[in-house]
């Protein structure tokens, strides 16, 4: 049975296929394993003087501060373009992969230090990872929608009622609708 539009917007109103729902759910989830991944690996690296002539920045956590900015950004960017399912997909990859490797191998290494454990550098860094790479993804789920849509959107015939007191139509485009037989 194939289903025939006779206008264009009937067309917009299908559904999308198992191709687009791969693109908003598994992308962002393979996504959010990488990014917790690349954070959980570099949240550690500390600016040392000993490379560099600035005493300012000696202690400074770069890779904290890399890893938590990559997470806003790319939780913003999902937010802005996938909407809320494809952020909540790189959510649960990310937090997957961060508690996953928080985990002790069987040589007992870990990626994500205990901060009661002495003789550590900054020992607190690896739950400031955890948990703040987790808190800007729920500060992004609780942005209001309205900030990541255009002005576009408006214009949209999807997203305008066509019959109601708030229609753009006039009031002879509203009788033609309703009156007819």
């Amino acid at each position: 049975m194939t289903v025939e539009f006779n206008t264009p917007l009937e067309a917009e109103y299908r559904r999308p296929g198992v191709g687009s729902a791969l693109v908003r759910w598994l992308l962002p989830f393979i996504g959010g394993l990488m990014v917790g991944a690349f954070g959980t690996a570099i949240h550690r690296t500390i600016y040392l003087t000993e490379l560099f002539d600035a005493d300012w920045w000696e202690g400074l956590p770069v890779g904290l501060i890399v890893g938590l900015a990559l997470v806003l950004c790319a939780a913003l960017l999902l937010r802005a373009l996938g909407g809320l399912g494809s952020l909540l997909a790189f959510a649960a990859g990310l937090v997957l992969v961060v508690q996953v490797l928080s985990l002790a191998a069987p040589g007992g290494s870990v990626l994500i230090l205990d901060p009661t454990q002495g003789g550590v550098r900054l020992p607190a860094l690896g739950v400031i990872w955890a948990f703040a790479s987790a808190g800007i993804l729920i500060l992004a789920m609780m942005l209001p929608r309205r900030w990541f849509s255009s002005a576009d959107d408006e214009d949209d015939v999807l997203a305008t009622p066509l019959v109601g007191p708030l229609s753009r139509g006039s009031s002879e485009d509203v009788l033609e609708m309703t009156d007819t037989p």
